[in-house]
């Protein structure tokens, strides 16, 4: 049998030993057919994540706006 026969390129050897077929980036990119859906998996996770550490900081100089802008009235009206 060849690398070609096994999926991933992955060759059961003696002893365990595995040898992998090398991979060019359009095959990487390609994901063997599933591209569309690894892809939009990551870039989703990556939005994510990104909003987790965005949104914090935002909501905060929202508030400590409102807060200013709260006690600014305040001190209008004493």
């Amino acid at each position: 049998m060849t690398v070609n026969d096994y999926p991933g390129g992955i060759v059961p050897q003696d002893h365990d030993i595995c040898v992998f077929k090398s991979m060019n980036w359009t095959e990487f990119f390609n994901m063997g057919g599933y591209a569309f859906y690894v892809w939009t998996s990551y870039g989703l996770m990556a939005v994510i994540l990104a909003a987790n550490v965005v949104l914090p900081f935002w909501r905060r100089a929202e508030v400590t706006r409102k807060i200013r802008r709260l006690q600014a009235q305040a001190g209008k009206r004493s």
